[in-house]
C-alpha cells in the first residue's frame, strides 16, 4: 500500500507523466499529493486531478491554480465545477 510520502515522492522524481497522471486518478488523494501534483505545473495532470471528484485539496491551491490557468476557460471551467 501506497501512502502520501510514496505517492508525492512518485510524483516530484519519477519523471513519468503516465504514473503521474495515475497517481492523480488515484481515490481520496490528500492535500499534500494534491498539492504536488498541481505544482508539476502540467496542464494535463491537473486537468485530470480535477475529474477526480474524491481529491483533496486546500483552499490555497484552488487559488494557485485559478491564477496559473487565468487565460485558460477550459481548466477555469474544470476548476470551477469542482
Amino acid at each position: 500500500v501506497l501512502n502520501d510520502a510514496d505517492l508525492v515522492d512518485i510524483v516530484r522524481h519519477s519523471g513519468s507523466m503516465s504514473a503521474q497522471l495515475t497517481v492523480a486518478g488515484r481515490n481520496n488523494l490528500s492535500e499534500k499529493v494534491s498539492s504536488a501534483l498541481i505544482d508539476t505545473g502540467s496542464e494535463r495532470i491537473v486537468q485530470t486531478l480535477m475529474e477526480n471528484k474524491s481529491a483533496a485539496i486546500s483552499d490555497g491551491y484552488y487559488q494557485k491554480m485559478v491564477m496559473d490557468y487565468r487565460d485558460n476557460p477550459q481548466m477555469i471551467a474544470a476548476i470551477a465545477q469542482r
